[in-house]
């Protein structure tokens, strides 16, 4: 049959607009990979060329994290998981939280370098003091994404072991590979000028921890520790000669330590306002919302939009004697009143055809409405499936209108409630497509809270029992991730990003890479302080200073790497990116702001960090 010139004909629907968009789910997942993995390439270089003394070896950490993500898709195709619009995602995850672990290492190997020690010294001292820190939040970033794992939807389980998954080889690797490499290619180039300003003999530091636990012995152990004096101000300040960034680092150390409680204040304040707007944040309603804006959707649009009846809702409707006349009279009482629901049209089922078929009347006796039954199967124009298919079942069809969000739901409470009052004795289920995609839609938020109960109340106990201590357990917890949180979602309520199956587990993935930024700093911060014998001020100074290279360096790889995404097609995608630039952003925030100020007054207000050095 040939198409008049005149006439266009266009082949729309969903299978038709599935078909289309799922066929650019490749070339947009190695686009989005290109871009994601050259703009981290290029941040990391920049970060790093301040401390490389041979630029080319910016690509031993990021080698490193590339062979992680090489064993992740690895494991994928293991356990069959499946590249999805939600699993595209894991990419940039597991890149730029790999490339986290490999610059805290490399950063720290260069530094036991530069103090005089030989590459095997430098590798086991780098391995010993960072990997422990490493381990702590691997464990940690784990315990985040595998809280995924209790999401009722699908991918988005999927999404939370294989990054976790990426996560945990990218420390084994880090810890292994990417110290043989840093050995294998050490070219003695590293001006070994001995001990930094921050750092002391071995005989004056044991000297000074004596002294202060001396000091500590003779106090009550509930004395408030004394305020930090002018030496303690402005000893440790850097010289002109250190680059730049480390110096505004030192200045806003010294800003956080002299008004700790006005950033304390602020974070009480980010903290009360996230919790005020986190519910109000609004989710996505239409599963169509997810998909890219492409010429099929126009056409599925156009024709929701022309149709009167676009979409079909079933009632399955089951019982050991379906094909009875009492259970079609009960059918036809449904469908009866279903019709009267202001967005159902038309009711069609087997119950129909044989109405149709005797001129509105269900058969009294079995056989003739068997035999009914099968002669408007068998002529094919009614919409009824064959009986001896499904003997103790059939289904009713609701033609209804183009409704989304809440109407959705609405329908379905009506249908059920109507199927049990005229259905008392069968089994009925409502289901299809429009009921699916609504359960989908529910179970994001449903999922949302348990998730981000269960990953944050997990991780202060792991927390808790690794640092042997609950107060720094909280410290970590509260400070940097449940802050970072709280900002993220006053962020999404006012720039209008909506929860979807990708978004909501944007508070696992800050609790995870929050508390891996606090940790480096927090773990630092401790080491300055009893193995060198600093006082707090200066500690937290050079532990903000000495990590802030790898960490906001790796928190800018995953920063921008996230950003790749927001040029995604798929609005769940492009949605996704700009939440966790976010979450990575306000996670920095609390772990060089927040998390230093709470720990000063910790210091200075309790004896947490006296209990720690009576116990080693």
């Amino acid at each position: 049959m040939t198409v008049p010139p005149h006439v266009d004909v266009t082949v729309t629907g969903a299978p038709v607009f599935e078909n289309a968009a799922f066929g650019l789910m490749l070339p947009e997942m190695i686009q989005l990979f290109a871009v994601a993995f050259a703009i981290i390439f290029s941040v990391v270089f920049l970060v790093m060329r301040g401390r490389l003394y041979r630029t080319w070896k910016v690509f031993l950490p990021v080698g490193t994290a590339l062979v992680a993500l090489m064993y992740m898709l690895g494991m994928m195709g293991i356990v069959g998981f499946n590249f999805n619009a939600i699993m595209l995602g894991v990419l940039p995850i597991a890149l730029g939280l790999g490339i986290d672990f490999s610059l805290q290492l490399h950063t720290r190997y260069i530094e036991e370098r530069e103090k005089g020690r030989e590459p095997v010294d430098a590798a086991a001292s780098a391995a010993r003091t960072t990997g422990n820190t490493l381990l702590l939040a691997m464990a940690t970033t784990s315990i985040g994404l595998g809280a995924l794992l209790v999401s009722a939807v699908p991918p988005t389980r999927q999404l939370g072991a294989t990054a976790a998954f990426g996560v945990i080889a990218a420390t084994a690797l880090s810890l292994t590979l990417l110290v043989a490499l840093l050995v294998q290619f050490d070219d003695d180039e590293y001006d070994q000028t001995g001990p930094t300003a921050s750092d002391t003999t071995e005989a004056t530091a044991a000297a000074t921890a004596a002294e202060r636990n001396s000091s500590t012995d003779s106090k009550n152990k509930n004395s408030p520790s004394p305020e930090p004096s002018a030496n303690d101000q402005s000893s440790g300040v850097l010289s002109d000669d250190e680059p730049a960034f480390e110096r505004f680092i030192g200045t806003l150390s010294s800003g956080i330590a002299a008004s700790p409680l006005i950033v304390i204040l602020l974070m009480i304040a980010a903290i009360g306002g996230g919790a005020a707007v986190y519910h109000d944040v609004p989710t996505t309603q239409e599963m169509l919302d997810y998909w890219p804006d492409i010429e099929q959707r126009d056409d599925l649009e156009e024709l929701e939009s022309t149709a009167q009846s676009p979409n079909v809702i079933y009632l399955l409707v089951e019982s050991k004697d379906a094909y009875s006349p009492t259970t079609f009279r009960r059918a036809s009482a449904f469908e009866t009143a279903i019709e009267d629901h202001d967005d159902v049209n038309a009711a069609m089922s087997s119950v129909t055809a044989v109405e149709m078929a005797t001129g509105g009347d269900i058969p009294e006796r079995r056989t003739r409405l068997i035999d009914t039954v099968d002669r408007q199967a068998a002529s094919d124009l009614m919409p009824v499936g064959s009986r001896e298919d499904t003997p103790d079942r059939f289904v009713i069809q609701l033609f209804v209108d183009d409704i989304e969000g809440e109407e959705v739901r609405h329908l379905i409470d009506d249908t059920e409630a109507t199927a049990d009052r005229h259905l008392v004795t069968e089994r009925t289920a409502v289901t299809g497509k429009p009921v699916v995609n609504r359960n989908v839609i529910e179970n994001v938020t449903s999922g949302r809270d348990p998730m981000t109960v269960l990953s944050f109340g997990l991780a202060t106990v792991f927390l808790a029992l690794a640092l042997r201590s609950v107060r720094e357990s909280v410290l970590l917890v509260v400070s940097v991730a449940i802050s970072a949180v709280m900002l993220i979602s006053i962020a999404m309520y006012l720039l209008g990003i909506p929860w979807n199956p990708l978004t909501v587990a944007t508070g696992s993935i800050a609790l995870g890479a929050g508390i891996t930024y606090g940790i480096h700093v927090h773990e630092r911060f401790k080491e300055e302080l009893f193995e060198r014998g600093s006082t707090p001020v200066v500690a937290m100074r050079e532990a903000m200073v000495r990590k802030s290279r790898p960490v906001i360096g790796s928190g800018a790889t995953t920063l921008f790497g996230f950003g790749a995404l927001g040029i995604s097609q798929f609005p769940v995608l492009a949605n996704f990116g700009i939440a966790v630039a976010l979450a990575m952003t306000f996670a920095l925030v609390t772990a060089f702001v927040f998390l230093p100020a709470s720990a000063l007054l910790l210091a200075r207000w309790t004896n947490t960090y006296d209990i720690v050095v009576d116990s080693t």
